[in-house]
């Protein structure tokens, strides 16, 4: 997954991938540098901000978190 953000940097899918393989093993602060990007880029992306969220609250940063996901 990381070759494809390095190929297609605006692919907001590969960023979801990479990001939820390392949610997967338990690397949550990679996970969120990760959704984070894609948010930056997508900032509208429902499903990179909810799991932005998620990665947030596996890492105890509740009020990140909850800015994640009330964005709208």
């Amino acid at each position: 997954q990381e070759e494809v953000i390095r190929k297609w940097p605006g692919y907001i899918d590969g960023y979801n991938s990479l990001g939820a393989a390392y949610f997967g093993e338990g690397k949550y602060d990679k996970a969120a540098g990760i959704f984070g990007r894609a948010a930056e880029l997508d900032s509208g992306n429902a499903l990179v901000r909810y799991n932005l969220a998620l990665s947030y609250l596996n890492l105890g940063r509740f009020a990140d978190a909850k800015r994640s996901w009330t964005f709208m």
